[in-house]
């Protein structure tokens, strides 16, 4: 994203510059803003925005010589101006600085600004060099956050915004945030607003005070905020990221306070195992399978006692039950999938979507099908070699899974089915008495003569001469 500074003494107008314009869409970010003419020359020190929203009049230094001093810090950046006067002097000078465009602050279109906005990224060249994949840069954010100034530490932050306007929202804290020099970087905005965050000036619990502050000020809602343990040096973004979603949703969920620290609870999934058991063996014999239900009551109970290695630990054991039985699912991927997307309640929905399209993929009679298909496959396969892991790769579902749901359903194992279908064949054959007793044997997949005539015997009470001559 192209960094952004507002320069506007009007807190309203603040607000509604980075609210009504879409920033994001048009591939900026507002990192920083200043309310007076000095403030702002320091905030650009820190931030070195490259595109600078100013108005012209400005307490303590007017917005021109703003402009000049800041050209002299960085003779690339580039400027609009937000003025409530329509003065030619001003604009003319203010063409020589290198502006951009002058909107008027009456009568601003949000269209004709975001097309100045798309005009200046093409101009600069600045598409490729800020071209965003999505990803989070994690060396990048890590040394952007540990830079000589800001050297204290560093937290990941959860707010839920109770789906209030999370722009609105973002507006509000960077503001009071620009105003206390707190440094930051949104890492992911939703229902909730995830964000690091490192100190200078301030505590993380006297941040968390203000943040807790503009809740109550402009939403009048209490703030419901969780923080990640503090990091001090390189470290896993993601893991980072889900302490801090951990406990927010632990504060939303559970405990009612306003903010919870990442504890990370020891074994989490102990506490979970017998509903993911349940879960587990409903779906395998779908008896009465309600995965949204079941799912829910599995985060609902994982809530209570958290902590992210027993979250991803929970996680992977959910992604194999599924699978077990589809071929499709590719454990890893999905792994990935769930972790990227920083949200619990979008793990749930995610995990939700994933099992009701395989029921509905394979209709809700899904154990009787898979033991027609395996009986089918052994009655034309009977002259290969079979066994319980290439009837499963047949059908493909686990081996194990095959082997519950077969059972389940005939009351007898793969290997006996195996060997009783041979035998039975074997009668037919015998009773048609156009082959003799070693190329039956072969047909029927045991090769072995004197095994098939003692199997043989073992199950008819005769060897397979007898029964021949007797029928």
């Amino acid at each position: 994203m192209i960094p952004v500074m507002i320069i506007e003494d009007e807190f309203l107008v603040r607000v509604g510059l980075k609210t009504s314009i879409d920033w994001e869409g048009c591939g900026y970010e507002v990192v920083t803003e200043a309310e007076d003419g000095e403030g702002a020359v320091e905030k650009f020190r820190q931030f070195y925005p490259k595109l600078v929203v100013t108005d012209i009049r400005l307490p303590k230094k007017d917005g021109l010589e703003v402009m000049r001093e800041i050209k002299k810090l960085d003779s690339n950046v580039k400027f609009i101006i937000v003025s409530a006067y329509d003065d030619f002097e001003v604009a003319r000078e203010a063409i020589t600085i290198g502006v951009e465009n002058y909107f008027l602050k009456g009568s601003i279109d949000s269209e004709e600004v975001e097309e100045t906005l798309q005009r200046i990224k093409k101009k600069n060249g600045w598409d490729e060099e800020y071209q965003d994949n999505g990803d989070i840069k994690e060396r990048d954010i890590f040394y952007d956050f540990h830079a000589e100034e800001y050297g204290e530490g560093s937290w990941f932050v959860c707010v839920d915004t109770k789906n209030a306007d999370t722009d609105k929202i973002i507006a509000m804290l960077q503001i009071v945030y620009a105003e206390k020099n707190i440094y930051y970087r949104i890492v992911k905005k939703s229902r909730q607003i995830i964000y690091m965050i490192a100190l200078k000036e301030y505590s993380i619990h006297e941040i968390v005070k203000i943040t807790e502050k503009v809740f109550r000020r402009y939403l009048n809602e209490k703030a419901y905020i969780g923080i990640s343990g503090k990091r001090e040096e390189e470290f896993e973004i993601k893991e980072a990221v889900w302490e801090a979603v951990l406990a927010c949703e632990y504060a939303v969920k559970v405990s009612g306070n306003g903010c919870e620290f990442y504890q990370g609870s020891e074994n989490a999934y102990e506490n979970v195992k017998p509903v993911v058991n349940r879960f587990g063996d409903r779906f395998h014999f779908n008896k009465a399978f309600n995965s949204r239900g079941l799912l829910e009551e599995i985060f609902r109970e994982f809530g209570k006692k958290y902590s992210v290695k027993d979250f991803y630990r929970l996680l992977y054991k959910i992604i194999g039950i599924l699978a077990d039985v589809d071929a499709e699912v590719i454990e890893g991927s999905i792994f990935s999938d769930l972790i990227d997307s920083m949200s619990y309640q979008d793990v749930l929905e995610s995990l939700v979507m994933w099992f009701e399209l395989y029921e509905e993929k394979v209709g809700a009679d899904k154990e009787n099908t898979y033991v027609t298909l395996v009986k089918e496959f052994i009655r034309d396969n009977l002259s290969e070699q079979l066994s319980l892991g290439a009837l499963a790769d047949a059908v493909h579902i686990s081996p194990n899974y095959l082997g519950k749901v077969f059972r389940l359903n005939t009351g007898e194992y793969v290997t006996d089915c195996i060997t009783r279908m041979r035998l039975e064949k074997a009668t037919e054959l015998l009773r048609e008495r156009k082959y003799n007793i070693c190329q039956i044997a072969d047909m029927v997949g045991i090769s072995d003569q004197r095994y098939f005539s003692k199997l043989f015997k073992k199950h008819y009470g005769m060897t397979p001469k007898d029964y021949m001559n007797n029928k």
